[in-house]
């Protein structure tokens, strides 16, 4: 395979949604605001925008859906969330619907649904931050990789609280297992609303100038990682919307492979595979359709050519007693998985620019990426061939080929 050095122009380049996106926005930046309910989120922000269009609550959730708000002359729209809470199912529910927010912003090319940077609002008369808390916030801030995130502190209406609470904060997060994945830029502290202590005392507003600046000086470096953000998260889709093919398209093969026809099952794979591999390719979009054609056809070429299904059937017919329906079901099911997952793998590279098309040898790439695979699909279909259940030889090599995040599986 030839991979691109920096020196190297870029060969047909791939039409990338992402640059859609990024060519929609303003010169607004978007700021998900995040914090427990009540702790001074929709008050924050009604002071910013100078209106009382969010509402606000002593104490209790009364943000129930993300929504946006903006004022002219603010380079930045701020984007209210549903309260975090210390319940698993609420964080859950929060975490989701953010999730959503942004797929659907890639998907619809919505230039408002992409995330710049991040307010994690504190309430400064709690005093309470710990590993939890920043757990929270990585596990957010991991769909925008490297996003910068601003601590602020609300209610902050003594001297003494703003240096007490800075200083909490600091501490924490220096001893925080996980800093290196939370890229906090800035602490601020404010007073988003003139607050009566007693009869005669009232702390005015104060801070939110501050905040401004703060944020105002994040806009470039958080410009500049949404470009990659938007980038991995379009990608991301895309490798999702191909691994259900891939799945589905395996286990209609392996459905052909079990029926005993007169005719040579190859006869029936060949047009679903064709069909599975044109539909990756039309998800990726590369600007020259050529090269995606013949990197389709390659692959079905070499799946039919190389000894990928002999050495399957070699292995399989070792096991006593495996009816040859079964063996059958199993290379073909397996045999159009491999077939997608390369070509999933060689779309995506193309999309990153990691393979330079206009030198590479197509059939010797491929090639290559089938014999790599072979020993690890034998050894799922040896197992799995066994107890016959062809549907279990279909997940083990999705879990086997598309492992998920390892934090995901962590959180579960």
């Amino acid at each position: 395979m030839t991979l691109k050095n920096k020196n190297q122009k870029k060969a047909n380049k791939p039409i990338a949604d992402y640059e859609e996106i990024i060519n929609l926005q303003d010169d607004k930046i978007n700021i998900l605001i995040m914090g427990t309910s009540g702790c001074g989120k929709s008050t924050l922000i009604n002071a910013l925008i100078e209106d009382d269009l969010a509402p606000t609550g002593v104490g209790r959730a009364v943000t129930d859906k993300m929504t946006v708000y903006q004022r002219d002359n603010l380079p930045f729209r701020m984007i209210d969330t549903m309260g975090y809470e210390f319940s698993y199912l609420r964080q859950l529910k929060t975490k989701s619907e953010i999730a959503k927010w942004t797929k659907d912003g890639i998907k619809e090319k919505n230039a408002e649904k992409l995330i710049h940077a991040i307010w994690y609002c504190i309430d400064g008369t709690v005093k309470r931050i710990d590993d939890k808390v920043l757990d929270y916030i990585k596990s957010v801030s991991k769909t925008w990789k490297n996003v910068p995130i601003m601590i602020v502190f609300t209610k902050s209406y003594s001297k003494t609280e703003i240096e007490e609470n800075e200083k909490m904060f600091k501490k924490v997060y220096s001893q925080y297992r996980g800093k290196d994945n939370l890229n906090v830029k800035a602490i601020c502290s404010v007073v988003a609303k003139a607050f009566p202590i007693d009869e005669n005392t009232i702390v005015p507003a104060r801070g939110l100038d501050e905040l401004i600046e703060k944020t105002n000086e994040l806009i470039p470096e958080a410009k500049r990682i949404e470009k990659e953000a938007v980038k991995e998260l379009d990608l991301k889709f895309k490798s999702s919307m191909s691994n259900g093919v891939i799945i589905a398209s395996s286990t209609a093969a392996a459905a052909i492979g079990a029926i005993p026809f007169a005719i040579p099952d190859a006869t029936l794979l060949v047009p679903l595979q064709s069909y599975m591999l044109n539909n990756i390719a039309r998800t990726y979009k590369l600007a020259d359709e050529n090269v995606s054609n013949e990197i389709v056809n390659t692959i079905i070429k070499v799946g039919a050519t190389t000894m990928v299904a002999k050495q399957l059937l070699n292995a399989l017919k070792a096991i006593p007693n495996v009816a040859a329906s079964v063996l059958n079901a199993g290379v073909a099911g397996a045999i159009t998985f491999a077939a997608g997952e390369i070509c999933n793998v060689v779309f995506a590279k193309i999309y990153k620019g990691e393979i330079d098309m206009a030198n590479t040898d197509w059939t010797a790439v491929i090639t290559v990426m089938f014999n790599e695979r072979v020993p690890k699909i034998i050894d799922v279909v040896t197992n799995d061939i066994k107890t016959k259940d062809i549907n279990q030889l279909i997940k083990d090599l999705v879990e086997m080929f598309f492992p998920k995040d390892k934090e995901e599986k962590e959180e579960k």
